[in-house]
């Protein structure tokens, strides 16, 4: 019957975003009795290394907020890259308002720190909208100082927050109601807009020309007044309270932030309610679906991959001797590779350039069990023979890889790294988001190579493995930077000869 909208992303919106997120979800999926009710969640441009906000916290979400919950991950490449913000809300709410369940008579657009509280205990959200005449809806919000809700809620407890809302809200004087003349009813509108999805569809959804952040439901519901649905008030029925945020910081609610024109996307008395935007909601992009269910299989996964090795504790020996002697056997190092393989799209292609048979034994069962789409390739010109594994040239490589692990393993390296300057060279032709993996880097001439081109992640020596992506716009040179030009220089031109350089420094230094 109702399809609930929600967006965000993976970074720390605000105060205490985490909590604010499951508390609204746990209390929002205990609303929820009729058939098809769904909690669409929107994660829209987490950068790609991450996981989906609502995987970071599914340990706090109950059991049935996690059965009500639809995952919809817009990837950084489908995001509209126009905006000065890292999220477009009117996107965002298109792409769950599209996707969602078409059976479903209505939607709620709200926001992640909204909880609600039917009047009567003996109800619900959904029985309360299951009554309603057909409409448009808004809602008063009531403000829960950040230090309260963050002290006395326990996320994982819906039922009790609830119960402390319906005996403290009055107690704490709570309510009050910020009314707005007109078509908007009360102030921050977005908070709870319930509308029938016919009246959304017909209307293409919110304004995805508003780039800027501020003003979105406004805009709706101005719309919507237009379109004959003027706002009716829910206040009778349901208490709406939003987790207050403010204590710190955050590029909507600062000084110096971005906002929609009014005067144009409100004030604006040439307004057609209904727009021209036939993609909305990136309709004619498949958007990824992410599932909750055994999401704790990612270490049992790994564990099966590394089965055949023997379990053990490994040594190494940081010093001097063993600068570019350092080696990482393939069950050592895969559970820190297999970070990288967890969040990749389901149908991305991995790109092992190496020789490593191993390894690429490892990722490919791993990628099978998990990303079974995905496809995996390796260059040609090794001796590697895996099933499932696509021998491909260079320039197929390049065209189809997204992430690309170069194995600089003992006598090998010099290859690898003469691979490496040439797919990297030829950066236009790679996408600009690709990854690069580099094994056996950490501790020997080869990380000057990636230091060369690359914006470098530093990790442990412990991992075998340091990654980056490829520089954006011009370094600042100084005395570290020519350092490593001189060490790019050395390793990719006198690569035979480097331990032989090494040792004179060093005793020229003495």
């Amino acid at each position: 019957m109702l399809s609930v909208i929600l967006y965000g992303r993976n970074d720390n919106h605000g105060y205490n975003y985490h909590k604010r997120l499951a508390i609204s979800l746990n209390s929002l999926s205990l609303q929820l009795s009729e058939i098809g009710d769904e909690i669409i969640f929107v994660d829209y441009n987490t950068p790609n290394d991450l996981p989906t906000i609502i995987e970071a916290i599914q340990d706090t979400l109950t059991s049935k907020t996690q059965s009500l919950l639809r995952i919809l991950r817009v990837r950084p490449s489908q995001h509209n890259l126009r905006s000065p913000l890292p999220l477009i809300e009117p996107v965002a709410r298109n792409v769950g308002i599209r996707r969602s369940n078409p059976e479903n008579k209505w939607i709620l657009s709200t926001n992640i720190d909204m909880i609600f509280i039917p009047e009567d205990p003996q109800k619900n959200l959904s029985t309360i909208i299951k009554e309603l005449p057909d409409g448009f809806y808004g809602l008063p919000r009531f403000e829960i100082p950040e230090h309260l809700w963050e002290v006395s809620f326990e996320r994982s407890h819906p039922e009790a927050i609830l119960k402390f809302l319906r005996n403290y809200g009055t107690k704490l004087h709570l309510h009050t109601i910020t009314r707005k003349e007109g078509f908007l009813l009360y102030d921050n509108p977005g908070d709870f807009q319930l509308m029938l999805r016919t009246d959304l569809f017909k209307i293409q959804g919110f304004d995805e020309s508003m780039i800027k952040g501020w003003h979105v439901d406004a805009n709706l519901a101005k719309r919507m007044d237009l379109l004959g649905k003027r706002a009716q008030p829910l206040e009778h029925l349901i208490k709406g309270y939003h987790c207050n945020h403010t204590l710190k910081e955050s590029a909507l609610h600062s000084a110096n932030r971005t906002e929609n024109s009014w005067k144009q996307f409100v004030d604006n008395s040439s307004m057609n309610p209904i727009l021209t935007q036939e993609n909305w909601g990136i309709a004619d992009e498949a958007i990824e679906e992410i599932s909750l269910k055994n999401k704790g299989s990612h270490a049992e996964v790994i564990a099966r991959t590394l089965h055949p090795y023997s379990e053990k504790t490994y040594d190494l020996v940081i010093d001097r001797k063993q600068f570019n002697y350092l080696s990482y056997s393939p069950s050592q190092i895969f559970s820190y590779l297999a970070d990288h393989l967890a969040n990749l799209k389901i149908d991305e292609a991995v790109a092992y350039i190496g020789h490593d048979q191993e390894l690429l034994r490892l990722i490919n069962h791993y990628l099978k069990e998990t990303k079974p789409t995905s496809s995996l390739l390796y260059l040609e010109g090794y001796d590697l023979k895996e099933s499932c594994a696509h021998e491909v040239t260079r320039q197929e490589l390049m065209q189809k890889g997204f992430l690309f692990i170069f194995d600089f393993h003992k006598q090998m390296g010099k290859k690898v790294m003469t691979e490496f300057c040439s797919i990297i060279k030829n950066k236009k032709k790679l996408n600009k988001e690709s990854k690069f993996i580099g094994i056996n880097t950490r501790y020997t001439d080869y990380f000057f190579i990636f230091l060369k081109y690359l914006d470098i992640r530093m990790g442990s020596h412990v991992t075998g493995i340091c990654y980056g992506y490829l520089k954006k716009g011009k370094r600042r040179v100084n005395r570290r930077h020519v350092f490593n030009s001189l060490g790019y220089f050395v390793v990719r031109y006198l690569h035979n000869y480097t331990d032989a350089i090494r040792k004179m420094v060093q005793k020229t230094i003495k």
